[in-house]
């Protein structure tokens, strides 16, 4: 029964009480007792009435409380997955610089098959604030906040604040370099950001250049107006991974502990993972399927299983699809990354552990 009911109901039966009181005070003229009586009652309604609002009003706190904790979860899940996208960007624009040092100093020693493909993928503005869009997580939208909870007023200003500072200020530089490659008659490859690997770029058509073309390139990479650009990206990267990633990143683990020393059962979303490779039985192209993990701490969301392993590489994913993966360079263990490399792996028997909370990887060698 709602509040409105309830009190219609205690009104009604409050009014058919004193009619009764009003009868039997007119039929056996003892108007002491009854109004002794009838003030006795009147104190056990009103009580009753009190009562039920009291409990109406725990009831409706209990469940903001409720509804709050859930939208607490689902900002820790999203910021969480924000910060991996942003761990990833990092890493990515490190492997960048990389690449334009390697330009700048020794263009020599990048192949000629490869020399053309680089150039335009650096053009791209790989995974930079700007580009590298993500989705507000919404946490205030439709929340019933408890005006008299400072805790929670605490906490929601924490995330709001960090949603509005994810907003990056810096803009990538992209496009500066192929205008010029396609005014020199060199074709634009379609190249995917984000799916073309710095580190060997072996997954591309090495007779898409032309032997001229390629010619083209190598001369105009030893101009003044190439190298001048390639030293203004790389100077774009790097501020961008200081000013906003890192900032960024610092930022939303904090907001992270303030939630979880706020709601310490709050716990990631992973219904399933599995690993995949060459280890095993390949990856997707010659019909391989992830191996499934066994969740073994639900609030740290460690994965967990036991497995022989081959010379080769693996891969950790969820839902047995390439939506959310992690990669690695390190073996026998290291830091995972969002869609990263694959994670080298030497031959054995291996206790393999799966850490999505701090977001590292460990394989354990059995005898």
């Amino acid at each position: 029964m709602g509040q409105p009911a309830a009190l219609a109901f205690k009104t009604k039966s409050m009014i058919n009480f004193f009619r009764k009181i009003r009868k039997q005070l007119s039929n056996d003229n003892k108007p002491l007792k009854y109004v002794r009586y009838a003030i006795g009652e009147i104190v056990l309604v009103v009580i009753g009435i009190l009562i039920a609002l009291q409990i109406n009003n725990w009831n409706e706190k209990r469940k903001q409380g409720e509804q709050f904790n859930l939208a607490l979860e689902q900002a820790y899940n999203d910021i969480d997955l924000q910060i991996q996208n942003m761990e990833m960007a990092v890493a990515e624009n490190i492997k960048g610089i990389a690449l334009f040092d390697l330009l700048l100093e020794q263009p020599e020693e990048i192949s000629d098959v490869k020399l053309p493909f680089i150039l335009f993928y650096l053009d791209i503005g790989a995974l930079s604030s700007d580009r590298f869009n993500l989705q507000s997580i919404n946490f205030s939208t439709n929340l019933n906040l408890d005006q008299n909870n400072l805790e929670q007023l605490k906490m929601a200003k924490e995330i709001v604040s960090y949603d509005e500072n994810i907003k990056w200020k810096s803009a990538a530089l992209e496009n500066q370099l192929t205008p010029i490659l396609y005014e020199a008659g060199i074709p634009i490859p379609g190249i995917v950001l984000g799916l073309t690997e710095f580190d060997n770029f072996d997954n591309i058509d090495t007779k898409f250049f032309t032997k001229d073309e390629i010619s083209k390139v190598r001369s105009l990479v030893k101009t003044d107006r190439i190298r001048s650009i390639l030293r203004s990206l790389k100077a774009n990267r790097l501020k961008i991974i200081g000013l906003d990633l890192k900032n960024s990143i610092s930022d939303g683990k904090s907001v992270l502990n303030s939630i979880a020393a706020y709601y310490p059962e709050v716990r990631l979303f992973y219904n399933d993972v599995g690993i995949i490779g060459t280890s095993l039985n390949g990856y997707d192209d010659v019909g391989g399927t992830s191996v499934p993990l066994t969740l073994t701490n639900e609030k740290e969301s460690i994965w967990e299983t036991d497995l022989f392993l081959k010379d080769g590489t693996v891969k950790f994913r969820t839902r047995d699809s390439w939506n959310q993966n992690w990669g690695g360079k390190e073996f026998p263990k290291g830091k995972a990354i969002f869609y990263w490399d694959n994670i080298p792996v030497k031959a054995g028997n291996y206790h393999i552990i799966f850490n999505l909370s701090e977001k590292t990887y460990e394989f354990i060698e059995q005898d």
